[in-house]
């Protein structure tokens, strides 16, 4: 099993800025989702800071390690990072200008 390969953490990376993304735009659409996990954390940043690091966590230890391309997972996560960032501007912007 090769053990210095990053592969399990660039897996988890990706999915971790998918769950952020969903979130949010989970939180912002159902105001009573956004506002259990206010009540749950506190505040609805905390808890989806803290949700993020169990789904991170779980991920990485729920990966098999193998040997991958980092290179080709580097640009995964570049591209998930962009288009996550695209999604949650564009759907602020859109409420922004239709409000």
């Amino acid at each position: 099993m090769p053990t210095n390969s990053l592969f399990r953490y660039y897996v988890a990376t990706v999915a971790s800025i998918w769950f952020v993304t969903a979130v949010t735009l989970a939180a912002e659409l159902f105001p009573p989702f956004k506002a259990f996990i206010a009540t749950v954390f506190l505040h609805h940043w905390l808890g989806k800071s803290v949700l993020t690091l169990v789904v991170f966590g779980l991920v990485v230890v729920a990966t098999p390690q193998r040997r991958c391309d980092e290179q080709r997972w580097a640009n995964y996560v570049l591209l998930s990072v962009i288009a996550g960032g695209f999604l949650i501007f564009g759907y602020f912007s859109f409420h922004y200008l239709t409000t």
